[in-house]
């Protein structure tokens, strides 16, 4: 068998059963956007790792070496974040074909830099080495919860409403528009998409409010589609999910380029991919409150775009019209 022939989760789920754990120190591993590690004082650890790969996930021509670097951290605080977690420190390792110039890498330094400086971040040691033709980037991150208050994706409850924050979709938009015939025009006519896709923004100070006022019983960070990590949820969980198409938010720019290359701006926020944004579960009760005052004090959007059912409802959305329910399949971005 062939990586080719699995998908990614499959994949993952035979390589965590040929691997054991020899530390009573772990209080979650693999599975979720992150481990969780017990320390000897109050706090857990969260580790995570993510790797760009040129050519899987970005285009070099298309991105400057800032923004690569900026990405290649945020999208590892975003899985941070996703845990209930504040991100601490960093390494990095990367893979350069020996004709990268120093100035670039400088330049995936100065971003990566840049968003750690934001979320103070310490960058404490990495690795180099030869890549024989592609550039890759891998980061490490650690970051910390107090114990026992990390957020898994496995507690939702029925009757919970689901919720995300900003707007979906907008990332897939932004990528379309680089890998168009037309870049050159399209990017000077949607420069917000394409930066979504580039720089999108973790939700770390959305995340550390709500949790801090209300009770959020199950997150995930959407990064291969609000499809795919609405069945990460709701499998962990082992319940349902009802959405509804006239809830999920969708930017009018993304709506309006979809509908320029005849796409659709649904397929795009549901598997789309690389939003970043947060979807997270919170009890009904609670659902309106969090939503006005992330909006009050962080000037966030927050939309509430359904309700968690039992299991054998499965996971649906209801049609824009009101008249039809369609099963969602858990699809969205898998590497292989």
């Amino acid at each position: 068998m062939q990586v080719s022939e699995i998908d990614e989760f499959k994949l993952i789920n035979r390589l965590s059963n040929l691997v054991k754990s020899n530390s009573s120190k772990i209080e979650l591993g693999i599975g979720d956007d992150g481990a969780v590690i017990n320390n000897q004082n109050d706090q857990q650890t969260i580790i995570t790792t993510d790797m760009l790969i040129e050519g899987t996930h970005f285009l070099k021509d298309k991105v400057s070496p800032f923004q690569l670097g900026y990405k290649s951290l945020a999208v590892n605080i975003s899985d941070i974040v996703a845990m209930g977690g504040r991100p601490t420190y960093l390494t990095i390792s990367l893979g350069l074909p020996k004709s990268t110039t120093v100035k670039y890498i400088e330049g995936i330094y100065n971003g990566i830099n840049n968003l750690a400086q934001e979320y103070k971040i310490s960058v404490i040691g990495g690795d180099t080495t030869s890549s024989p033709n592609d550039l890759v980037i891998n980061i490490n991150l650690l970051g910390e919860v107090p114990k026992g208050e990390y957020i898994s994706r496995s507690n939702a409850q029925v009757g919970d409403s689901i919720l995300v924050t900003g707007n979906l979709g907008a990332s897939k938009a932004g990528l379309e528009i680089l890998l168009s015939a037309n870049y050159q025009e399209l990017k000077e006519e949607y420069p917000t998409l394409i930066k979504k896709h580039l720089e999108p923004q973790p939700r770390l100070s959305e995340m550390q409010l709500t949790k801090k006022q209300f009770n959020i019983t199950s997150m995930n960070d959407i990064s291969d589609g609000l499809a795919s990590e609405l069945h990460e949820i709701t499998s962990a969980s082992k319940v349902g999910s009802l959405i509804y198409e006239e809830m999920i938010p969708i930017s009018h720019s993304t709506k309006e380029l979809a509908q320029n290359l005849n796409k659709s701006a649904l397929d795009y926020a549901l598997f789309g991919g690389e939003d970043y944004e947060l979807l997270f579960t919170i009890p009904a009760p609670q659902s309106q409150k969090v939503k006005e005052k992330i909006k009050t004090e962080l000037d966030t959007q927050i939309s509430i775009i359904g309700e968690i059912t039992t299991l054998d409802k499965g996971v649906n959305l209801i049609k824009e019209d009101g008249k039809g329910k369609v099963k969602i399949k858990k699809q969205g971005y898998n590497h292989f």
